[in-house]
Formats: C-alpha cells, structure tokens, sequence
C-alpha cells in the first residue's frame, strides 16, 4: 500500500474518434530509401470537427510495430484540400524496414521447437539454449511469418497459461569476430519494451568471440531483434544485425493528436492501423 514504490508502469492511450484516416504504405520514390525504406501516406478528414489551424494544433505520430523507440512525430501537411490534410512529402514520412523477427517457442518444455538447441533442468530450473544466430544484414530477404516483435505467454501442458507456464533461463548467443566500436548491441522487443537497459544489452565475451546474455522469461513464443545503438547519438542501427528491406512486413500504428489555441492539453481525435503487406 506505498504508492511511492511502483512495480510497474505501463503506456495506455485512449482516443476520441472524431476524425477518419485513410492510409497506405508504399516503396519509396526517392532512390537513396527505394530498396532500404517504406513510406507511409495518409489522410486526416476531420468531418464535423473544428479545427483552426491544421498545422499547428495536429500532431501526427507514427509507430512501427508498437515502438515508442523510432516513432514519426515530424509530419506536416502537405496539402489541404477542402479541410482534408494530406500528408507525405516523401522524406518525413520514411521509415526503415528492418527484417522480419527472429523468434523462438518455449509453450512446451518437452520438445525442442525450431531455434532451440538444447533444453535442460539444472538446480530447480529449465534453461534454453538457442542456437547461435547469424548476421542477416548480408543476405537477401525472406518472409518469415511473425508477429512484429510481440509476444505472447503460453504452455501446452497445462490449463492457465497465467498462472501455470514456468519461467525459463533463455540463452542468447551472437557470434562476432571482435566486438563493435562505438556503441552496444542489444536484445529487444515486446518482452523488453523496447528499452535499451543495462538488462538487455549483450556482452561480449573474448573467449567465445560472441555477444551473450541470459534472460529469465516465462513460457510462450518471442519475437526479438539484435540492435545497436551509438554511444553518444543513441542512435538505433539496425544494419549491422539485422538488415533493412522495403518488403518487410510492418505494422504501423497512426495517431492524430490535437491540441487548440484554448486547449490546456492534446488529446488523441483519430487513429488508424496499416500493415505494409495488406495496406487495411
């Protein structure tokens, strides 16, 4: 009953739909994001809704696949056609494509789904061994069905996945001949928040010549990426690791905030889901 020890936080968000938004993603025109990049169109119709100055009191934001980390919020519109704002000028609305995730399934301790090297019990716990990962920056890319970096908790022995699927010591392995200069490499996705802490962040080990750390998650199926971040910029890289591509299956999440020349706070008037592949 202290409410000054917190145990945890967790972002919601609540919208008053009172704009429509139809969107689409697409390959990017210009040449230096065609093969790296997706571009994002849309547009907001405020309907009934008064708005004064479109841009200033809009704010749009973009996110890709639920990351707070890499969001969109510089957009303005490119026209205004009858109180309609499009937006996508072909450079603010860019975002990398990434790869597909890796992932691995734990829903059951008895067999050894794909990824998984090796499942043992040692001192009164399970550990998972993964198989060490490559570097995907180099190849060509392939579909691979996922959830773009979710995660969901599940066991097949059992009846209530809430209170009955076990936690695991999952072992992570990524082989590099030295490690890399200027920044640090790191374990994310759903699971972590996104966030890039001293929990997540892979070390590396000379002896093995690859990054590792051992992650203590409960029973279920994981989408997760390998990423660098820069020293001083704490810029996000994912071309190292994973690669970028412009057919990358994506969700992207739009959100229309609004805040008046009289308002005391922004609030949320819109919002629209689109995936890369089906553009609905």
């Amino acid at each position: 009953f202290d409410e000054s020890d917190i145990a945890f936080t967790r972002r919601f968000m609540v919208s008053e739909n009172l704009t429509s938004i139809e969107a689409e993603v697409r390959r990017p025109i210009l040449n230096m994001y065609r093969d790296c990049c997706q571009e994002i169109l849309f547009t907001v119709n405020p309907g009934s809704f008064s708005i004064e100055d479109p841009y200033s009191d809009i704010k749009p934001i973009i996110l890709q696949n639920g990351r707070w980390d890499n969001l969109n919020d510089k957009m303005k519109p490119v026209f205004n056609r009858n109180g309609i704002l499009e937006y996508g000028d072909q450079s603010d609305n860019i975002f990398y494509g990434g790869n597909e995730f890796r992932w691995f399934d734990t829903k059951s301790t008895r067999y050894q789904s794909p990824y998984i090297k090796k499942v043992s019990f040692k001192n009164n716990s399970f550990l998972v061994d993964l198989f060490p990962e490559k570097v995907k920056s180099d190849r060509l890319y392939f579909y691979d069905e996922e959830i773009n970096g979710k995660y969901y908790i599940e066991v097949q022995e059992e009846d209530d996945d809430d209170t009955e699927a076990d936690y695991l010591y999952v072992n992570f392995e990524f082989p590099f001949e030295q490690p890399l200069a200027g920044g640090d490499l790191y374990l994310v996705g759903g699971f972590s928040n996104w966030s890039y802490s001293e929990k997540y962040k892979m070390k590396y080990e000379n002896e093995s010549k690859s990054y590792k750390n051992t992650l203590l998650l409960k029973q279920g199926y994981y989408n997760y990426q390998y990423v660098f971040v820069e020293e001083d910029s704490k810029n996000i890289d994912l071309s190292i690791t994973e690669g970028n591509h412009y057919e990358t299956e994506n969700d992207y999440l739009i959100l229309i905030y609004y805040q008046g020349s009289h308002s005391r706070y922004q609030k949320i008037i819109g919002y629209q889901t689109i995936n890369s592949l089906q553009n609905n």
